[in-house]
């Protein structure tokens, strides 16, 4: 599964995941299966920017730029790569 196919399959799991019946019909849930693959591509090119040091100040964006939670995940993710 390629980067931009997981991304999709993400997004398309939090809009079954938090239907909730106001708008028409009701989303599809997610192939499990296919879900955790999604998962772990996007996890795996996590680590990949983390290990290449495109993290914090040493990527294209800005870090001060992340919002707060972005930023959690980034330091959470980072901390369990250094154990």
């Amino acid at each position: 599964m390629e980067i931009k196919e997981a991304i999709q399959v993400l997004k398309d799991h939090n809009v079954w995941r938090r239907y909730d019946g106001e708008i028409g019909e009701e989303p599809k849930m997610t192939n499990p299966k296919r879900l955790g693959i999604a998962i772990d591509k996007v996890i795996s090119e996590f680590e990949n920017l983390f290990i290449s040091g495109v993290s914090n100040c040493g990527g294209g964006i800005p870090y001060d730029s992340l919002s707060d939670s972005f930023k959690k995940s980034i330091d959470s993710i980072e901390d369990n790569l250094n154990k």
